[in-house]
């Protein structure tokens, strides 16, 4: 019977089962970093995982994975086998502005206890902070029918954002302001369509915004009015002839301060004329930065433009508007010269515009307008940049009193865009400096220059003409040596 228990025993210690092994693994996590973005190039600490581990047999494996995922670090690669509790501090290291996901994985032989997170980051260069600024400098108040759609542009500016940026109409006015699009890229100039649909009469007031991360919302009001009535007839803008040639000046200068912005300009002495159409100058600003970057300032100058959002595509109208100095005494002037500063913007590669610097008297009563011969800005390649000029009238026959005109001629419509500007007008100060070559003191160094030489070492032309210009070598004589010089100035050699 001993031998029969001893037998039973052993049998029942085979057979009894062993406990399962219990792994576990939890994770919680924390966020470090409090603030809503990285700068580029800098590292945080940006959230921990904190990992308790009970039993592992095998360790368990910590790694990052994403697109991007090699802007986060890990400052451990495993937890140990066994029982733990271990943290894991993912750092975030941006080396590009943007929106940036990685995802932290947790592996281990036994698949049930295999896990993964994302994490999120967004990176900016406080360098070129995410910035949003929209013109719509060009807009006016919307007037149309009701039934009918009027639409104006305009642009809106993204720098340095880390994301896609939106663009959205608020709704205070549903169904009555549409834009063209809703999507901002991260850098670049968006121009957007507002297109104004009233169905039924009345006083419409909108606004539009423009919004990115960590970028500051930019916000504009717009109104827009509905009638059945159509729109009246446009009144005709600026000033009337004729030119006043009583106390003309030996001296002037203005920067057109304080004008208004988008409205027919008015400078006392100045005439401002419609003379085909009914539009004129404007005055307009611009804003510049100054040495404190919390500050701007405004520099203000005379806008002449020939786009107009109230005429539809495909039916401009003719248009000509010149803008006329104060009376310019030129037989008491010590100096005859005429400064200037001018720009273009919206420029494109065709002849559809023209504008023109022109000298003017009153020839027997009479208007007189003669169009100086001089590089002008046209090409789009041009637009944008301030380009001056010294005109010098040393030698010219001249008109006791005179006038210079600056005279815009082009379409009038809203597929119109040319635009020009006018700054820093100044008479008889002499203390404008003149490019080497610049014979003829228009400002630019060109075969016109060449020819003013020419003619001067040919005898056909004096050189006191040229207030001594057409020395282009400053040796003291005018001959072919100088011609040589102008030439090679003028092919850049």
């Amino acid at each position: 019977m001993k031998k029969f228990l001893n037998f039973l025993a052993a049998v029942i210690t085979v057979i009894a089962p062993i406990a399962a092994h219990a792994e576990s693994l939890e994770v919680a996590s924390e966020k470090l970093y409090t603030g809503t973005s990285v700068a580029k190039g800098t590292t945080v600490e940006y959230v921990k995982y904190t990992v308790t581990a009970t039993d592992l047999q095998t360790p368990v494996y910590v790694y990052m994975t994403g697109s991007q995922g090699r802007m986060f670090g890990l400052n451990v690669e495993q937890i140990p086998v066994g029982s733990s509790t271990t943290d894991v501090i993912v750092s975030y290291t941006p080396t590009a502005v943007g929106k940036h996901t990685g995802r932290i994985n947790f592996e281990s032989s036994n698949a049930e206890l295999n896990c993964g997170y994302a994490i999120n980051g967004v990176c900016i260069d406080p360098a070129n902070p995410p910035t949003i600024t929209i013109d719509a400098s060009s807009l006016v108040p919307f007037a149309c029918k009701a039934g009918e759609r009027q639409q104006q542009s305009i642009k809106v500016i993204t720098t340095g954002l880390p994301d896609y940026g939106a663009l959205k109409v608020d709704g205070k006015s549903p169904g009555n302001f549409l834009i063209s699009n809703t999507m901002l890229m991260k850098d670049g100039t968006a121009t957007i369509t507002i297109t104004f649909t009233p169905k039924v009469n009345g006083t419409y007031n909108e606004s539009i915004t423009a919004s990115a991360l960590e970028a500051t919302p930019v916000t504009i009001n717009i109104t827009g009015t509905a009638g059945d009535g159509g729109d009246d007839p446009e009144a005709k803008e600026g000033d009337e002839l004729p030119l006043v040639t009583d106390n003309a000046l030996v001296q002037y200068s203005t920067s057109f301060d304080g004008v208004a912005r988008n409205k027919p300009l008015a400078v006392e002495g100045w005439k401002n004329l419609a003379m085909t159409g009914t539009r004129a100058w404007w005055g307009y600003g611009f804003e510049v930065e100054t040495a404190n970057p919390e500050v701007t300032e405004t520099d203000y100058c005379a806008k002449v433009t020939c786009y107009d959002s109230k005429v539809p595509a495909g039916a401009a109208k003719e248009c000509s508007m010149l803008l006329v100095s104060p009376a310019l005494n030129f037989k008491d002037a010590v100096s005859k010269e005429v400064t200037f500063r001018l720009m273009g913007q919206f420029l494109t590669n065709d002849d559809s515009y023209l504008m023109e610097v022109c000298y003017i008297d009153m020839a027997d009563g009479a208007l007189y307008i003669q169009p100086i011969e001089m590089q002008i800005p046209c090409t789009a390649d041009e637009s944008g940049t301030w380009y001056p000029y010294v005109l010098d009238f040393t030698g010219q026959e001249v008109a006791d009193t005179f006038f210079i005109g600056f005279r815009f001629t082009a379409p009038r419509g809203i597929d119109c865009s040319a635009t020009y500007y006018i700054d820093d007008f100044t008479w008889g100060k002499g203390d404008a400096p003149v490019a080497k070559g610049d014979v003829n003191g228009d400002g630019a160094v060109d075969v016109a220059d060449v020819n003013a030489c020419i003619n001067v070492v040919l005898g056909l032309d004096d050189a006191s003409r040229y207030n001594g210009r057409s020395d282009i070598n400053g040796d003291g004589a005018n001959d072919v040596a100088d011609v040589n010089a102008i030439i090679n100035l003028v092919l850049g050699l």
